[in-house]
């Protein structure tokens, strides 16, 4: 279970205008509002796939963990060994939803012989 703290939301909209303009304005505070709180939600889950993947939290060291194979593969030597793996950071991604379109950092891996990891992750898929 990912749990996910929201804080507390606030939606202001100017009472100025008409109805129309009024509920318009408010539609698209709530959209706003809710694309942010879905990208939230994709960011936790993809990073509790990394780390199941991993056998580790961030910034914990390799030693220790077992040598089992993963989803993960290296583009350079072609390894799956999930030690071998370490994170790299994060790049921006865009995902149309019913919701809106949402943006959110995508997490990104490194094997320990320099070459970049593909992930199948089960949240996002490719494309």
């Amino acid at each position: 279970m990912t749990s996910i703290a929201l804080g507390t939301v606030e939606v202001q909209v100017a009472m100025a205008g008409s109805g129309g303009e009024y509920q318009a304005a408010l539609a698209a505070g709530i959209t706003q509002v809710v694309e942010g709180v879905v990208g939230r939600i994709i960011e936790a889950q993809l990073e509790v796939e990394v780390t199941q993947m991993l056998g580790r939290e961030a910034y914990a060291r390799r030693e220790g963990v077992p040598r089992e194979v993963t989803r993960g593969q290296c583009r350079r030597c072609g390894t799956h060994i999930g030690k071998q793996f370490q994170r790299n950071g994060h790049y921006r991604r865009q995902l149309l939803t019913r919701w809106g379109r949402v943006t959110f950092q995508m997490p990104q891996l490194v094997c320990a012989c320099g070459g970049g990891v593909r992930v199948a992750f089960e949240t996002v898929r490719r494309r």
